[in-house]
């Protein structure tokens, strides 16, 4: 696990969970162990309420990218539903983010792959303020180079650029 996931699972504990979180007693594994539950259940405040709200799109247009034979998708998330399932696939904490995608304060974005002729999820991006600070793969993964190379060919379309915390 790498020291971002350790932050994030925290980070969740205190402002999605208030609760005070104590380290007392814990191990590195016992905390890497709860971290990977987390992910693995994706176990988070899942009301019709959250589920339900929808945010709308204002940052732009589906971008298909094809690459060596393969067909990214990336779109903004724009609903509860969409948010929930990307952070159920990846098995991350982006759904713990709603809050400040429904009040416009950040924008997730979703780089799918073609696969079978269906687009699966790959890669979650974060905007804020038109700045790419985060990207993720699979329970946090860090991106490699061929998906870096077209985040970065569409963030340039976007006219985003990057303060990124880790890739």
């Amino acid at each position: 696990l790498s020291i971002s996931e350790f932050v994030d699972y925290f980070e969740y504990k205190k402002y999605a969970e208030n609760v005070n979180f104590s380290l007392k007693g814990c191990t590195a594994k016992s905390i890497a162990k709860a971290i990977i539950n987390w992910h693995n259940t994706a176990d988070y405040p899942k009301t019709k309420a959250l589920l339900a709200l929808n945010w709308g799109n204002e940052q732009g247009e589906e971008t298909i990218v094809e690459k060596a034979g393969i067909k990214y998708l990336i779109k903004e998330i724009t609903n509860g539903e969409e948010l929930y399932r990307e952070s159920k696939e990846l098995k991350h904490c982006v759904f713990s983010y709603i809050e400040f995608c429904s009040m416009k304060k950040t924008s997730i974005w979703s780089m799918q792959q073609e696969i079978d002729g269906q687009y699966l999820p790959l890669i979650t991006i974060e905007v804020v303020r038109k700045e790419i600070i985060q990207l993720s793969g699979k329970q946090n993964r860090n991106v490699i180079n061929e998906e870096f190379s077209i985040i970065k060919s569409w963030a340039e379309k976007m006219k985003f650029t990057f303060r990124v915390v880790k890739f």
